[in-house]
């Protein structure tokens, strides 16, 4: 969504909010292009999102505060940049993605 909203593309952003799952909101990302300025920025939008996320869900942040300052890796097999695998046609309960309904998205 935040790639849509800088982007310019509100529409495609609405679509992703109102998706009913992750995998739909993901491929409607897809259709979004790069704004102008996106590959020097998204590093930074992610580390916003991650500290968010960290913030709002409980499990997350404990499972950090818990590592002891270990070094923590997240597997993305079938995404190049830093994607959930949620595009790949395998079964869903092979993956385990918080909040991925839309009834726990942060308010806009």
């Amino acid at each position: 969504m935040t790639k849509a909203i800088r982007a310019g593309d509100l529409e495609a952003a609405k679509k992703v909010r109102e998706a009913d799952t992750a995998l739909n909101a993901k491929r409607i990302g897809h259709t979004v292009k790069d704004p102008h300025g996106w590959h020097k920025e998204k590093e930074t939008v992610m580390e916003e999102i991650v500290s968010a996320k960290v913030e709002q869900i409980p499990k997350v942040k404990a499972k950090l505060e818990n590592s002891n300052s270990s070094t923590l890796f997240a597997e993305g097999t079938f995404d190049m940049q830093w994607g959930t695998g949620l595009d790949v046609d395998i079964p869903t309960n092979c993956f385990q993605t918080y909040q991925k309904t839309p009834k726990f998205f942060p308010p806009a």
